[in-house]
């Protein structure tokens, strides 16, 4: 970036790019603090205390592992995990020009969960199983369909046929 010039409205310029760049590095700081460390850390203190005494990780963190099933007692990560895959695309691919790869990384992220959790078949009641999966389910139909209806898509595919 060139300070050297005087204009006004250049100024301007240069002043939103860093300021854009600052939020940008923030949000990559609490991205990896809050979406991938509280996970990792949340595992790590389950895994250590599963090893010391399965009763005590139990009792203390019953409220995240009590309605999976033994083997995935570390599921709500993984959901946290997915959650935040839906935040990253929406944060950073927020363009207009990159509403495409929103759509389609999203669509991807979605229905990788989705086969996840219906190969997997983490919870303990089927009740729930069936309503993580149906869950999931109309977020992927309703991200396919957004492909089929949405204006900007359709125009694309008009070009492709033109070529």
């Amino acid at each position: 970036i060139d300070r050297s010039n005087t204009d006004p409205a250049y100024a301007g310029i240069v002043d939103a790019a860093t300021q854009h760049l600052y939020y940008k590095v923030m949000a990559w700081v609490f991205f990896l603090s809050y979406g991938v460390g509280i996970p990792l850390f949340a595992v790590i203190v389950i895994g250590i205390l599963r090893l010391r005494s399965l009763e005590k990780a139990r009792l203390y963190f019953s409220f995240l592992i009590r309605g999976f099933n033994r083997r995935y007692w570390f599921w709500e990560m993984v959901i946290m995990i997915r959650k935040l895959g839906i935040v990253f695309v929406v944060v950073f691919f927020h363009r207009k020009q990159d509403r495409a790869i929103q759509t389609y990384l999203a669509m991807w992220w979605i229905q990788a969960n989705l086969v996840a959790h219906l190969v997997l078949h983490p919870y303990r009641f089927p009740a729930v199983h069936t309503m993580e999966a149906l869950s999931l389910g109309s977020i992927a139909i309703s991200l396919n369909l957004i492909l089929l209806f949405d204006d900007q898509f359709q125009n694309t595919n008009e070009a492709l046929d033109d070529s």
